[in-house]
């Protein structure tokens, strides 16, 4: 007896049914091989600077204190300097507002310290000198509350104001940073009484450390305009992070040309299904990531429609960084494959009964020839393939009869002889060219071996597969 499942096993482009065989002379089973596990390595986590750029811009305010800068675009002038004439602990200077540094920090990149660096000096006057009165952040434009002045009397040496790691008490975004109105405000004032000068010297530069976005991912494919993809396809991104940090992908598929109408998102921070070659683990809680510069694999789990023009885009984040998602600039298309198809259209069983042993017998001698037809939209090639004999003693498929060795055969109509099958599990050439809908008969023919261990029935698995040509 044979029983063929008549379920269809989709695989890419091609699809199969199985054919099961069953005989006092045996058959076999197809398996799908298992996919590998990946190993992970700890990643790690570098910060990114922007600068040290010189102010281009410096005015007086007097939102504080009694005495006026002199010159004060001077501190952002190649050579010069401004000063402030007569200042008393109790007549502080106004400040010196210093802004326009010309910083590009990255949209996406996370704030994580500012710092400005000052050159400052002082005339004494009876043990009197300039110190800090006062020396606040500037954003947009407005002076901020935090206060970072220091004790210390001004010198001739360079002077830095926050750190690496230093908000100065406020919360920033890469437009802020980058924006005209982002600076430096300072106010000086003597150490007593006694009116001294400070003096403060061209340039004051600003840094700025940041958790910079990965770069924008290269689509690799399908390339754009690429037909004849899969109904699963798979796609292909890299990306790389200034910080080598941890990344994760996006794909979203398209309806339009435009990249606005999605079909598909699949996120793998949403889901692992379908994502392989990952190499690491990132983000919270823990999960699989691709170290930055490796290639993402992304098989898409969901068939899409056959013949059908489709568009995407790759988006990428490291979730231990940033975590800002970054889209690729371009919005790639594809065509995807008229789908083809095989259904076994008569009983998909086949008993030889008892055969003699080093004797032939055909489905057609017994009335049961199968019948195989192209359901898809398109011409298509089938292949076909057969197992070893299982149930009890293994009979293993030869080129000719022996002990435990038997001979299996296949034709289709049209076809003047039968063809021997040669290797178990092993696909070979079944019919080229089957248009849309036409059928093909199958015969097979069985001789079975010279001898056997045992007289046991057998069973034997033959697989049909339709491809594209």
């Amino acid at each position: 007896m044979i029983e063929v499942p008549m379920k269809r096993h989709l695989l890419k482009t091609t699809y199969l049914f199985i054919l099961l065989v069953v005989c006092y002379l045996g058959l076999g089973i197809f398996q799908k091989p298992s996919n590998g596990k990946f190993s992970s390595t700890v990643s790690v986590v570098y910060a990114a600077t922007a600068g040290a750029n010189n102010c281009a811009s410096g005015v007086n305010d007097n939102s504080i204190g009694s005495i006026a800068w002199s010159s004060p675009g001077n501190a952002c002038s190649n050579g010069a300097s401004t000063t402030v004439t007569g200042i008393t602990s109790n007549s502080p200077s106004n400040y010196l507002k210093i802004t326009q540094f010309g910083l590009s920090v990255p949209t996406g990149s996370i704030i994580q310290g500012i710092s400005f660096s000052v050159t400052r000096s002082t005339t004494a006057s009876k043990g009197n000198r300039t110190t800090d009165n006062s020396v606040r952040i500037v954003k947009g434009g407005l002076i901020g509350s935090t206060d970072s002045s220091n004790s210390n009397n001004w010198g001739t040496s360079p002077v830095t104001y926050g750190s690496s790691s230093d908000l100065w008490g406020d919360t920033w975004t890469p437009g802020d940073i980058n924006a005209a109105g982002f600076g430096i405000a300072i106010s000086g004032k003597s150490t007593g009484t006694n009116a001294v000068n400070g003096t403060i010297s061209a340039f004051i530069t600003a840094t700025v450390t940041y958790q910079a976005p990965p770069n924008a991912p290269s689509q690799n494919s399908p390339s754009d305009g690429a037909t004849g993809v899969s109904v699963l396809p798979i796609f292909n991104a890299t990306a790389s992070d200034p910080e080598a940090d941890a990344l994760r992908y996006k794909v979203e598929i398209y309806s339009n040309s435009g990249c606005t109408t999605v079909v598909q998102t699949n996120d793998q921070s949403v889901n692992q299904s379908g994502w392989t070659g990952t190499d690491t683990t990132c983000g919270s809680p823990s999960g699989n990531c691709y170290t930055s510069g490796t290639s993402a694999s992304f098989e898409t789990q969901t068939a899409l429609s056959g013949g059908t023009q489709y568009w995407w885009k790759a988006f990428v984040k490291d979730p231990d960084g940033s975590n800002y998602s970054v889209v690729s600039p371009t919005c790639n298309s594809f065509t995807t494959a008229v789908p083809v198809s095989v259904v076994l259209t008569t009983s998909g069983t086949v008993s030889y009964g008892t055969v003699a042993a080093n004797s032939s017998k055909s489905t057609s001698e017994i009335s049961q020839t199968q019948t195989v037809q192209n359901d898809s939209g398109g011409t298509e090639n089938l292949n076909i393939k057969t197992s070893n004999a299982s149930g009890g003693t293994l009979w293993t498929l030869g080129s000719s009869t022996g002990n435990n060795i038997f001979v299996f055969e296949f034709k289709a109509s049209g076809d003047a002889d039968f063809t021997k099958f040669t290797t178990p599990g092993s696909y070979q050439t079944f019919a080229t060219g089957v248009t849309a809908s036409s059928t093909k008969s199958l015969d097979l023919r069985i001789t079975t071996p010279t001898s056997s261990s045992d007289y046991q029935q057998k069973s034997i698995t033959v697989t049909v597969q339709a491809v594209a040509p």
